[in-house]
């Protein structure tokens, strides 16, 4: 999700670029035509001028989006601003039924039930515990 943000972020501002320089050559143009023709040519090119700095304030407004957008997918100019973490997934209280422990070569036991599995008793343990009985 946040991509699809930051690439409307990212082409909104530039398509609000292109316009602010629309309005920029229309602006110069009534300029032109108001004091040449008519001076009512004038306010014409007020309203442009004054949605040509409207469209630059978005265009930078939707870059700076983009960038709050950066940092919090942890994109940053910075990289000593990326620290590791112990943190390698997130679970929630119970794990899903898919997930399961790969013990590696002199891991410490980490089951609740590490003391009854060296007594034998662990599978009668955990049959009491999950029996609806």
């Amino acid at each position: 999700m946040k991509t699809q943000m930051r690439a409307l972020a990212t082409n909104l501002g530039g398509h609000l670029v292109k316009t602010s320089g629309c309005h920029a050559k229309f602006a110069k143009a009534f300029r032109k035509l108001a004091a040449d023709v008519d001076p009512l040519f004038g306010d014409l090119a007020a309203l442009h001028e004054e949605s040509q700095a409207a469209d630059i304030e978005l265009a930078q407004r939707c870059g700076e989006f983009a960038k709050i957008l950066d940092k919090a997918a942890g994109f940053s100019d910075d990289l000593g601003a990326l620290q590791p973490t112990q943190v390698s997934a997130v679970t929630g209280d119970a794990p899903p039924a898919s997930l399961r422990m790969v013990p590696r070569s002199g891991q410490r036991e980490i089951s609740q039930f590490a003391a009854l599995d060296k007594s034998g008793l662990a599978d009668e343990t955990i049959r009491k515990i999950v029996s609806v009985d």
